[in-house]
């Protein structure tokens, strides 16, 4: 008996490459967590993959263009699939009293649209406002201002695809 080479299903999209904040962890990585900050609005979301930056309390908040410095990104937010989430991200007054930071292992980012990442280009937070606002890119030859050079703590693991780019991430607990 043969059976006849036809897909399983017909109109199922394959799954993306990754999914914003889905972290490795089959590889040596740490999550912290860190309270929301003061800085932060009521109901306003963190988004998953996304840079985390410590606040005026040291608490978590979103990277302000021109003010965020290196030393004051936190980590990335991962995506834990720990039962009840938001698949935007963390909702400050939501369901979650602390943020989980992602600060050493690999993690996918979404990347600028339009941008292709490569193994050893120098990582940038692109903090201009905008829908592309806190993804990451390759750094300018010529950064404007709301280009952050993360490249100290960030690195490409893979080629960017589907949107994403895997990073390894080595930010120090300060």
């Amino acid at each position: 008996m043969t059976f006849p080479n036809n897909p399983l299903q017909v109109g199922v999209e394959y799954l993306e490459v990754a999914r914003s904040g889905a972290f490795k962890d089959s590889t040596p990585h740490n999550i912290d967590t860190f309270t929301f900050s003061a800085d932060l609005a009521d109901l306003e979301k963190l988004p998953y993959g996304q840079a985390i930056a410590y606040g005026s309390d040291k608490g978590a908040t979103i990277p302000v263009s021109g003010v965020t410095t290196v030393a004051d990104v936190a980590g990335f937010l991962p995506y834990k699939n720990n039962g009840v989430v938001d698949e935007v991200g963390i909702q400050k007054g939501g369901l979650y009293n602390l943020v989980p930071v992602f600060n050493f292992g690999q993690i996918y980012a979404p990347v600028t649209t339009g941008e292709v990442m490569v193994v050893g280009d120098a990582v940038s937070l692109n903090l201009a406002a905008g829908a592309d606002f806190n993804t990451v890119r390759k750094l300018p030859a010529g950064p404007v201002a709301s280009d952050l050079d993360i490249s100290t703590i960030a690195t490409v693991s893979e080629k960017s695809d589907g949107g994403f780019v895997l990073l390894t991430i080595n930010k120090y607990l300060k």
